[in-house]
């Protein structure tokens, strides 16, 4: 089982609640959670927060 699963199957529905989503394909979930991965992923998440 997928840990990503019901966040792809649900994402329009969080988006619509004000998440962010991103999913990162082709990955398994200890590479999604590494910091070449991660670390611009959140540097423009915060950025574009910043801009508001």
């Amino acid at each position: 089982m997928s840990l990503a699963g019901p966040i792809i199957h649900e994402q329009a529905q969080l988006e619509e609640l004000g998440w962010d989503v991103k999913i990162l394909d082709g990955l398994d979930h200890i590479q999604a959670m590494q910091a070449t991965q991660v670390v611009p992923i959140l540097h423009s998440w915060l950025a574009s927060k910043l801009e508001r």
